[in-house]
């Protein structure tokens, strides 16, 4: 049985402009053939096992001619496969998706377009450049400034009469030729024009300047492709109605390494705020309950007080507790405590109440707050990291019993998801975020032999005082530091500090 091709558009470059239809045709795919203008990040969404084939284009080198492209979509929906053709902007915009789909319907194999936002429009959009305007532009025109054959694929009178906004697609190295040839026919050389290069990603860069003068200004400004070119009045108003680069963190490079949690999303809102985000994973959870975890199930009706130091150990001792059979009905006894803010909300985002948060977020503020309520009368449940005990396991059990099980180990893991090391190594990170002792090892770790002359440029942003003494150790100072212990503070102050 013949699977189904999807003819996917990726979109102008930010992932977020993915449509809803192409992230659900990702997360089902068996196999995935993409180009060089779609987002490594989108991937991701491919499940486990899924086959990924690079088959992008570029300039003088193409990883896949179009006729062995086509034979490919084919053979794999053959093979009864869910294909994804993900393609950049829209596939039936300079996407050659209408060549792919004429094969594959003369090849008898099933298809889908799914439609995706072309630069055309959203790269403008983010140079604060709308294609239309009244009392400016009522139509736009696109074209292409590549062409197959080596011939100029523009009919450049007709063009230079549209009274309309012109926007040229993958025409940067052409960009001399298409100033001249519209000056040629008639545009002025004062009409407003501009160059978007990356548009829609933290590496947008703009060069506005009359017709005359584009092409020595994009020259000098050294843009990369891809770029989008525009002529017409309407990129006058890109000055005016800029907000795209005009956010804090535009133009700043961050490097997380926050391992995926179930929680605040550190990465989304830098970009949110503008800033190039590259992740490293420095760490892995592992889950390694025991025969002690049940045993204090068993008897959660004997605890007096229930302590949660992470957000880890929230979600696997939940996670544990549901697997036993029973539900949050069984926690209905013991005092619930969060070591801070976050470990709060990942209660409440389960159902449940933090009873006792201490004013100063970490282990020793709770034991501040704990240490003269507890008595020989007490019993306190301490579900923990396996190789965490610190001062807190330590005093507990001088003032009652204390039950501390381990629920899951922390593993120092440095996975680079994208070029986050290489971004370190050459000196390129303005911001460097740690969350955990743990993530601080494992980066520095992967670094080499010397870390601290890779961060020698880079501000060092820490979740609190425990992450900020094992830097410390290592003979790295964090330029800022979250006073509340959570990874909400450290958006904010990279946030900040990035307005100065």
């Amino acid at each position: 049985m013949s699977g189904l091709v999807s003819i996917v558009g990726a979109g102008p470059g930010d992932p977020g402009l993915l449509t809803l239809r192409a992230a659900d045709r990702l997360r089902r795919c068996d196999c995935v053939v993409y180009d060089h203008l779609a987002s490594p990040r989108l991937l991701s969404l491919t499940p486990a096992g899924c086959e990924q084939v690079y088959a992008g284009k570029e300039a003088g080198n193409h990883a896949l001619p179009q006729e062995a492209l086509n034979a490919l979509l084919a053979q794999k929906a053959k093979e009864g496969k869910r294909v994804v053709r993900l393609k950049g902007g829209d596939p039936y915009v300079f996407g050659r998706g209408g060549e792919e789909a004429l094969y594959l319907k003369g090849a008898g194999v099933p298809f889908e377009v799914v439609p995706g936002v072309t630069s055309a429009v959203a790269g403008l959009c983010c140079a604060g450049i709308p294609i239309t305007h009244r009392g400016l532009a009522t139509s736009f025109h696109v074209y292409t400034a590549a062409s197959r054959t080596g011939e100029d694929p523009v009919d450049w009178a007709a063009a230079a009469r549209q009274e309309g906004t012109l926007v040229f697609l993958m025409g940067l190295s052409r960009l001399e030729n298409t100033c001249r040839k519209l000056l040629e026919n008639g545009l002025s050389p004062d009409t407003p024009a501009a160059v978007v290069s990356r548009a829609t990603t933290p590496l947008q860069r703009t060069v506005r300047a009359p017709l005359g003068k584009l092409a020595a200004a994009v020259r000098a400004a050294e843009l990369p492709p891809p770029a989008i070119t525009v002529v017409g009045q309407v990129a006058s108003l890109g000055g005016v109605l800029d907000c795209f680069e005009e956010r804090p963190l535009f133009g700043r490079t961050v490097v997380t390494t926050r391992q995926k949690s179930h929680g605040f999303d550190l990465s989304a809102a830098l970009e949110e705020a503008g800033a190039r985000v590259e992740r490293l994973d420095a760490i892995r959870i592992r889950p390694c309950p025991g025969e002690d975890l049940q045993q204090a199930f068993a008897r959660l009706g004997e605890y007096s007080y229930l302590i949660f130091t992470s957000q880890n150990a929230v979600r696997i001792f939940l996670e544990e507790l549901r697997r036993s059979g029973r539900d949050l009905r069984a926690l209905a006894g013991p005092c619930l405590c969060a070591v801070g803010p976050a470990t709060a909300a990942a209660l409440a985002r389960e159902g449940l109440t933090a009873d006792l948060t201490p004013p100063r977020h970490t282990s020793a503020g709770l034991w501040e707050v704990l240490g003269d309520r507890l008595g020989p009368g007490d019993r306190v449940l301490y579900p923990r990291a396996k190789a965490v005990r610190g001062k807190l396991g330590e005093l507990l059990p001088t003032r009652c019993p204390t039950d501390q099980v381990v629920l899951y180990e922390t593993v120092e893991e440095a996975r680079d998801l994208g070029g986050a090391l290489a971004t370190l190594r050459g000196g390129e990170a303005d911001y460097l975020t740690f969350t955990s002792p743990s993530a601080v090892e494992s980066t520095l770790r992967a670094l080499g032999p010397d870390p601290a002359a890779c961060l020698a440029g880079t501000k060092i942003v820490s979740i609190g005082p425990v992450t900020s003494g094992c830097l410390r150790a290592h003979g790295l100072e964090p330029a800022l530091e979250s006073g509340r212990c959570t990874a909400e503070e450290m958006a904010r102050l990279i946030v900040e500090d990035g307005r100065t």
